[in-house]
């Protein structure tokens, strides 16, 4: 589990002996280095949870169809359902916002208070409600499990990219569907949870957890 984690408000680069390092998916060596931002930096200790693994929480049934008949299309890439009719799902998944494996941290944190339309067996948790899950294409869900793209609340809802196997998806300074957000049943705003879920997704390293398909 990451143990301090760096939050920034404006794009930012490393500097090693004078020089800008490129982005890269492999670890930096040990050394000294510049972090160059125009922002502002805060450091936090708050847990960051992985999003990938096995998971342990229980996919209720009603969570995947409430998600599926809100958004009908990816709502990163904006890619219609088109066989919704036929129920062919295929390429498109529900995806959970706060990571299901995580669900005893919901309930210790209390995060079911945001919650405003329960699933409709209550005994499958809030962390199973419609208003903590968005539909994403299949490609698209890995993505954003493994933290190589996100949501900014703070930015219009913008879609960010970290890694260049994003670019060929073109969702790059999207933003998500207002239909989606003005939906009574929209997902609860992410920015009410800690800092290591600012952006839908979080981001970071951890234990071994979720971002369960269904």
């Amino acid at each position: 589990m990451t143990e301090i984690c760096l939050l920034f408000t404006a794009p930012f680069h490393l500097e090693y002996n004078g020089e800008e390092l490129a982005r890269g998916e492999g670890p930096l060596r040990a050394g000294n280095y510049y972090i160059v931002t125009t922002g502002t930096i805060t450091v936090t200790d708050e847990a960051v949870f992985r999003r990938l693994g096995l998971g342990s929480g229980y996919l209720a049934p009603s969570f995947r169809e409430k998600v599926r008949a809100r958004d009908k299309r990816c709502v990163i890439s904006g890619r219609q359902v088109r066989l919704a009719g036929y129920q062919n799902w295929e390429t498109f998944q529900a995806c959970y916002v706060y990571p299901l494996q995580f669900e005893q941290q919901w309930l210790d944190k209390g995060y079911s208070r945001w919650i405003t339309i329960p699933p409709p067996n209550e005994s499958d948790g809030t962390i199973n409600s419609v208003q903590n899950g968005i539909l994403l294409g299949k490609e698209i869900h890995l993505l954003f499990d493994s933290y190589k793209l996100s949501i900014n609340p703070d930015d219009n809802f913008k879609i960010v990219c970290f890694t260049p196997d994003t670019l060929d998806y073109n969702v790059a300074g999207r933003h998500l569907d207002q239909a989606l957000l003005e939906h009574p049943h929209r997902p609860v705003n992410p920015i009410d949870f800690p800092s290591s879920f600012n952006m839908l997704g979080g981001a970071g390293d951890s234990e071994s957890g979720g971002g369960n398909a269904v």
